[in-house]
C-alpha cells in the first residue's frame, strides 16, 4: 500500500511558492499544467518502485475546477492504464455537508461531475461521519441524496425567484440517479473495512489471486 500526495510530488518538479502563493487558485492551476507537461517523466520514475500486487492511493487536491476544465487527470488516468494498472477513483464528501441541504447537493454534483470526467469504476465516500451531530442516521449502508427533500429544504431558505434554478439543480440528481455515499468512520473498524471493501470490489482488487486453502485444511477427511 503506497501514498502519493500530488502536491507534495509537484514541489519536487519545480519551486512554485517563488512563484505564486502556495494556495492561490492561479498558483494550485499552474502547478497542474506543469504537472501534466512533465507527467510521463515523473510517473515512470514513480512507478518503478511498485510491482504489480501493490496498492496505489493518489490524494489529489479538491477543487473542482481542475477536473471539469483541465485534463490533467485524463492524462494520469491513461498513463496508467498504458501501463497496465487497474483503477477507481474515490470522491470524499465532509459528512458535515449533509447538514446544510444548499452544500450537500453541491457537493453531491461534484461527485457526479468526477464520475463522468474520469469514466472509471468510482466510489463516493462520506468522510467524518464520527463528529456529525446523529451519526445514526448513516447506520444503514449506502446514503443516497433525495433532490425532492433537498429542494423543500433549500426552497425554505430562499427567496421565490431562486425555486425554479434550484428545482432545475436538484433534478439533476434525480436524473442520473448514480450518486450514493459509503459513510466512513474513522473510529469504527467495521467501518473502515466496509469502505476498503467497496474500493476492492471496485477495482477488481486481487480476483486474478489463487484462493488460499488453510494449512489444516484436508479436502480428502471424511466428515
Amino acid at each position: 500500500l503506497a501514498f502519493l500526495p500530488l502536491m507534495n510530488e509537484i514541489g519536487k518538479l519545480c519551486d512554485f511558492r517563488e512563484i505564486f502563493n502556495y494556495f492561490s487558485c492561479r498558483g494550485l492551476l499552474y502547478c497542474m499544467e506543469y504537472l501534466e507537461e512533465n507527467l510521463e517523466e515523473w510517473l515512470q520514475d514513480e512507478l518503478q518502485a511498485y510491482g504489480e500486487d501493490d496498492y496505489l492511493f493518489f490524494d489529489c487536491p479538491g477543487q473542482i475546477e481542475l477536473y471539469s476544465h483541465l485534463t490533467v487527470f485524463k492524462s494520469l488516468i491513461h498513463l496508467l492504464a498504458m501501463d497496465g494498472w487497474q483503477m477507481g477513483s474515490i470522491y470524499c464528501l465532509d459528512a458535515q455537508f449533509t447538514e446544510d441541504p444548499a452544500k450537500y447537493i453541491a457537493g453531491s454534483l461534484a461527485a457526479l461531475s468526477a464520475m463522468i470526467q474520469f469514466e472509471l469504476p468510482h466510489l463516493n465516500i462520506l468522510t467524518k461521519i464520527d463528529l456529525v451531530r446523529d451519526p445514526s442516521s448513516f447506520e444503514h449502508g449506502f446514503v443516497v441524496p433525495d433532490g425532492p427533500t433537498l429542494l423543500g429544504a433549500i426552497d425554505a431558505s430562499m427567496d421565490s425567484k431562486f425555486h425554479k434554478l434550484n428545482a432545475a439543480v436538484s433534478t439533476l440528481l434525480d436524473d442520473y440517479s448514480m450518486v450514493a455515499f459509503v459513510p466512513l468512520d474513522i473510529t469504527d473498524e467495521e467501518s473502515i473495512e466496509s469502505c476498503m471493501l467497496q474500493v476492492d470490489i471496485a477495482v477488481q482488487y486481487g480476483e486474478d489471486q489463487d484462493v488460499k486453502i488453510p494449512a489444516e485444511f484436508d479436502p480428502d477427511q471424511d466428515e
